[in-house]
């Protein structure tokens, strides 16, 4: 790691302008601010005029300074530290997801030399922020406000003409974002001229001494960011600390738990803890440095300790995992969401049901923040079931029913909110909410509609049904998605469970949609980890199988995948007090290890545009599963969209993206990991596959998340035709990935030592899977695959594959196996070894071994 890499910098005409110092990032809500002001609306977002206004008026004294690394500068009542940018990305981006509208701001500083004095060209990109200043010697040279009509490739331009004087200039950029997504970012380029730039160091410190500082820094590792038992919590330092190191693990409420001050001069590994003394759940491990006593710069990990779940395979062990579901959900001691509370009511015990976690979430509901839907189906569980007995106050039924006869369940009621009601999860949340409390309460009259419970019971109905028909015919829009399959599910059992006797039509409707879900999570899924492509999911789902949201729901339905702290109850919680069960056909194809699956699956509705359908493969074996989504939008700009993944046994995955920032969250789409700033054209046959990038200019690399520590055997760096391949063993299962421009191992960040790079603006990775099965040993795949041919030209990638044969791909090629074409588009809704379903008919046809059902969704 050079250490003077992010303290100084020679920037050509057209580059982005850094190393930066960054004041921040600052997060405030802002709800009660934006009350009763003059409003716009921008991409979905509402944004107050008069709030922001106030805001840029306190931020003029910052864009005035001339800050030093470390200085503390108050901002909203809150003091913040300026700190090191400790990152390569062309576009600087911070942000974080709210339940309401928050504000997000973020503060930049560089110092930058120029030969000689006069204007200069310069380009400002945005992307979703709201409002954007630079200032050069404390004048405001920029304000850009990312307003309609401002739109160019993706984001929003100001170009401008600004002068520097000779010598050493002050830069300073804000970059504000009042909204649900909080993000704020920029780039910021020279475009005429060559400058040199510098981090501004506090007092008392040398450039060198500095640089040691950085380079130690650099020399961080984490094998890993979940930790299992018998294996303590700790990093290592690969270059020695020449002063005070001091590393810190944190709880997730910043309680600090261990600390420790590694020697001087001693490299190694650091154990912060063993694993007998931490409790399962998520942490942070933070590296300080100091100089002279104070704190000089700082690095956090976000990093998890789990315990797997224990080993009860098939539907013998069903009604046990039930139990230990709600035993492990009725556990958590946070109060909101509502699950905790659910369980305990499922378990019966209704002495232990936190009745203020319910007031608090009926506020919640109440005050219509973002995903209150979510929420509100476990308060209409709990009311459903209180019909039947009641159990919980007087007081608190009372609570529940003034909520459930508030609430703003459509976009054609009154009322502001900042609820989102768009996305295909989100409208099935508010239709079935609806329908229930229509039925729970049919001749009252509803507080914010003033219509009677009867007719939201039956427009709910009408949209409930309408949704499970465009289900059953086309699929999902997000399509396997491992966030939001188990927030699908919530409350189509609810449907199940609660539809009356008279409407026993919805009820069926109800659970052949749960069957093909379930089915989804039975054959595309290897050991429980759902390892396709996904039209929405997170990085820490894809990142870390025990955390995806899917991972609960197969563990109970199957006794396959895991079951830990800090995912979501709201899936597993209903299905475990719930009448449903998956079809034991399901659980013997989601527990059979013999059998090799080739599946084509297309989902998503079509309205006219070629990209609302997705044409997906999977392709299982007993020792791996590999899975893309063929010839999706490429070179599309794609939030949250998994676009390919390899998944071994033991929980080992590979995926690639083309990220925007370095930064991760929910409120970065797209963040490190998931999504794509530039959407990859994936090809896929069988057991091979090919990803071809092209960057845009927000983008800096294509990489592949490549965890060594976690495989039985890796090599790495062997040359084949003109690119290099990386090969990994988990097991009897075997994976090998060819770069066309070669690789380099990631040296920087939370994943040094687990990613592979490619800076290549086009790049095309192979990957070929394999088994013992089929190849004897791994060095048999090996060197099978470093001895096959691989030809570029024009573009054309033509790999010799040794099992599949020649396989012709690229950005514009026609993708060939053997000299056929390979199919792309217009799959049947699924076809496989075990089931078969026609687009937009609504049959499903299952079988496993002589067992076989047809479901007939669209009843």
């Amino acid at each position: 790691m050079d250490g003077v890499k992010y303290l100084v910098h020679r920037s050509q005409a057209g580059e982005a302008v850094k190393p930066w110092l960054m004041l921040g990032p600052l997060y405030e809500d802002m709800s009660a601010s934006v009350q009763g002001l003059t409003l716009f609306e921008r991409a979905g977002a509402t944004v107050g005029i008069s709030a922001m206004e106030d805001i840029l008026a306190e931020a003029q004294g910052i864009l005035a300074s001339s800050p030093r690394e470390n200085d503390t500068t108050p901002f909203r009542g809150q003091p913040l530290r300026w700190s090191l940018v400790r990152r390569p990305e062309k576009y600087l981006s911070w942000g974080r997801y709210n339940i309401s509208n928050h504000l997000g701001a973020a503060f930049f500083s560089t110092r930058v030399t120029a030969d000689q004095a006069g204007p200069r060209e310069w380009r400002l990109v945005l992307r979703l922020t709201s409002r954007a200043l630079v200032s050069i010697n404390g004048e405001v040279v920029c304000d850009l406000t990312g307003l309609p009509g401002q739109a160019r490739d993706g984001g929003y331009e100001a170009r401008f003409t600004a002068p520097l004087r000779e010598g050493e200039n002050v830069i300073n950029v804000a970059s504000f974002r009042l909204a649900r997504m909080a993000q704020a970012g920029f780039r910021l380029e020279c475009t005429d001229g060559d400058l040199s730039g510098r981090v501004a160091l506090q007092e008392g410190i040398t450039f060198e001494e500095r640089a040691q500082v950085e380079r130690e820094v650099g020399g961080l590792r984490l094998d890993s960011d979940v930790f299992y038992p018998q294996r303590p919590v700790a990093v290592r330092l690969e270059t020695p600390p020449a002063g005070e190191v001091l590393l810190r693990l944190r709880d997730e409420a910043g309680a600090l738990l261990r600390k420790v001050t590694p020697p001087i001069g001693v490299s190694g590994q650091i154990t912060l803890c063993e694993d007998v003394d931490l409790a399962d759940g998520p942490y942070q491990v933070e590296c300080l440095w100091k100089h002279r006593g104070q704190p000089l710069t700082s690095v956090c990990y976000d990093v998890h300790q789990v315990t797997p779940a224990p080993y009860l395979p098939g539907d013998a062990h069903y009604q046990e995992r039930r139990r230990l579901v709600l035993e492990h959900y009725a556990a958590n001691v946070e109060r909101r969401p509502i699950w905790a509370e659910v369980a305990r009511y499922g378990l019966g015990r209704y002495d232990e049901v936190d009745e203020e976690a319910i007031r608090e979430t009926c506020e919640f509901i109440a005050a219509r923040k973002d995903c209150a839907d979510f929420v509100i189906q476990g308060i209409l569980r709990l009311m459903y079931w209180e019909r039947e007995e009641q159990r919980l106050s007087p007081a608190i039924n009372a609570l529940m029913k003034d909520t459930i006869l508030g609430f703003k369940y459509w976009v054609d009621e009154p009322g502001d909110t900042v609820m989102y009601m768009g996305s295909e999860n989100h409208r099935f949340l508010f239709h079935v909410a609806e329908w229930m409390a229509g039925q729970l309460f049919p001749t009252e009259e509803f507080t914010n509609s003033r219509m009677r419970g009867l007719y939201h019971a039956t427009k709910g109905r009408m949209y409930i049904t309408e949704w499970f028909r465009q289900r059953g015919r086309y699929g999902f829009d997000e399509w396997h998605s491992n966030s939001y399959y188990p927030i699908c599910m919530a409350p189509i059992i609810n449907v199940y469970d609660f539809a009356i006797y008279e409407d026993a039509k919805l009820r069926d409707m109800a659970g052949c949609i749960m069957d093909y879900m379930m089915f989804n999570l039975a054959q595309d899924a290897l050991e429980g980890v759902l390892g396709t492509a996904h039209a929405r999911s997170y990085g820490i789902y894809v990142k870390y199988p025990d955390l995806e949201g899917t991972s609960a729901t197969c563990w109970l339905a199957y006794g396959t995948g895991s079951l830990t702290k800090g995912t979501s109850g709201m899936g597993p919680v209903t299905m475990a007090t719930s009448g449903y069960r998956a079809p034991a056909l399901l659980t013997r194809m989601a527990l059979d290890d013999q059998a090799v699956v080739e599946s084509h699956e297309r989902q998503g509705y079509n309205r006219g545009r070629t990209a609302e359908h997705a044409n997906f493969c999977v392709f299982r074996t007993p020792d791996y599963l590999m899975s893309c989504v063929q010839d999706h939008r490429k070179g599309e700009y794609e939030s949250s969209t998994h676009v390919a993944q390899v998944t071994l046994r033991n929980k080992a995955v590979i995926f690639w993206s083309c990220p925007q920032t370095m930064g991760e969250g929910s409120g970065l789409r797209p963040d490190y990991w998931s999504g794509c700033t530039s959407l990859p054209r994936v090809i896929q046959h069988r057991n091979v596959m090919s990803l071809t990038f092209r960057l845009s200019e927000f983008a800096w690399i294509s990489h592949c998340f490549f965890e060594m520590a976690k495989y039985d055997e890796v090599r790495l760096d062997v040359p084949a035709s003109g690119g290099a391949w990386a090969f990994a063993r988990m097991g009897q299962g075997y994976v090998g990935i060819w770069s066309q421009n070669g690789y380099a191992v990631g040296t920087e960040g939370q994943y040094a030592g687990r990613e592979l790079q490619c800076t290549a603006q086009e790049n095309t990775w192979l990957v070929e899977c394999g088994r013992e099965a089929d190849w004897g040993s791994f060095d048999a795949f090996v060197e099978a695959l470093t001895g096959a041919r691989i030809g570029v030209e024009d573009g054309v990638v033509t790999y010799e594959s040794p099992s599949a044969g020649t396989f012709v791909t690229g950005w514009s090629a026609c993708p060939t196996v053997q000299g056929q074409p390979i199919p792309l588009r217009d799959y049947p809704m699924v076809k496989s070894t075990w089931a078969y379903s026609e687009y937009d008919t609504g049959r499903l046809r299952l079988c496993h071994g002589n067992d076989s059902v047809t479901i007939y969704m669209n009843q």
